[in-house]
């Protein structure tokens, strides 16, 4: 079914309302190819089944991360990424560019240490990445350019 606007309509089998196509997971193996419940109940099925067991949901997880250290840590490094709008494919990018040196020291990445995603809490632009020490200084003197002048200032004397 499409709406006035074209878009497709999917009816959710649980709740029976009738939604645009992006209110449902994708499913390759319908015919729609999407899933039949829509988001919203399918994530509230999915909430009340973890609830359920708790304790073997988490078993089954740190099971599963043990196993599969190398895909574990990509995930959590995209999820983090996610958080700043970047996908693994930019950050790597960005790391490339910046010759996998910290933007303001220049010191090379540590080995098992990635660089920080540096960005600005006002508008969440990202602006580089920086080593740990060099992200740390520019929080501790709470990315205020002025107080970074007054910092180096005070070292030259």
């Amino acid at each position: 079914m499409l709406d006035d606007e074209g878009l497709q309509m999917l009816t959710c089998v649980e709740c029976g309302v009738t939604k645009c196509a992006d209110q449902f997971h994708r499913e390759a193996s319908r015919a729609t190819g999407r899933n039949r419940r829509c988001k919203t109940c399918r994530n509230a099925i999915n909430r009340a089944h973890v609830a359920k067991d708790r304790a073997r949901r988490q078993e089954s997880m740190l099971r599963w991360r043990a196993e599969n250290p190398e895909r574990y840590a990509e995930s959590v490094k995209a999820h983090k990424l996610r958080s700043y709008g970047l996908t693994l494919v930019q950050y790597r990018a960005l790391v490339e560019e910046q010759q996998d040196r910290c933007a303001i020291c220049g010191d090379p990445e540590k080995e098992g240490w990635d660089l920080a995603v540096d960005h600005c809490h006002r508008t969440g632009r990202v602006r580089g990445l920086l080593c740990r020490r060099c992200n740390v200084g520019l929080g501790l003197l709470r990315d205020r350019p002025d107080l970074l002048r007054a910092a180096a200032s005070y070292l030259e004397r």
